[in-house]
């Protein structure tokens, strides 16, 4: 091992090997699908692989999860998460020397709230005129909108509205409510990004 306070005696040959500094990791997390948060990161050219660490606390308790070491793998998918929790995460890039892994400081940490599932509103009987008609129903956890849809007859449902609070009155007027039946039906929605 030679350093910079390293006295030769007597003649000899070294040899060094440099590596690029290792950058600070960006990353990005999002809910991607029903069960899902994807991780992605921008690459590091001077880094073999990358280390990803998760929490239920932002501030404490993160746990390696998953260890990349494929310098060319951005992202990553993790599928081991529980409904209507909010997760965290960081990620270091690292690389080999003599070894051992050498590691990047950590990226910043990035939240995403799974949400695989919401219960059912109850929807209220509506509250119909000739010219308009009021819709209410009951409030739902995690849910950021709800949509109204409409059959007639035997036809298919249609969304005929969607707003994110627990009433909407809708003018009528715009249906041909003549010598028909008509189903309405409420969903509530979570929505992000």
């Amino acid at each position: 091992k030679v350093s910079s306070n390293t006295k030769v005696t007597k003649k000899a040959t070294y040899y060094a090997h440099w590596e690029k500094a290792l950058i600070k990791p960006v990353l990005t997390a999002r809910y991607s699908s029903i069960g899902e948060v994807e991780l992605t990161w921008k690459k590091d050219s001077g880094a073999k692989g990358y280390v990803i660490y998760r929490s239920t606390k932002k501030n404490g308790g993160y746990k390696k999860i998953k260890t990349i070491s494929s310098s060319k793998t951005l992202s990553y998918k993790d599928s081991n998460v529980k409904n209507g929790r909010t997760y965290y995460y960081y990620i270091k890039s690292y690389v080999k020397m003599e070894g051992k892994a050498v590691y990047s400081s950590k990226s910043s940490i990035k939240s995403c709230k799974v949400i695989t599932e919401l219960k059912k509103p109850d929807f209220y009987r509506p509250e119909a005129t000739l010219l308009q008609c009021k819709f209410k129903w009951s409030k739902v956890k995690n849910a950021t909108k709800y949509e109204i849809y409409m059959q007639e007859g035997n036809g298919k449902l249609r969304k005929i509205v969607s707003t994110k609070a627990t009433s909407k009155i809708v003018d009528m007027r715009k249906f041909d409510l003549k010598n028909k039946k008509y189903k309405f039906v409420v969903v509530a929605v979570y929505e992000k990004n």
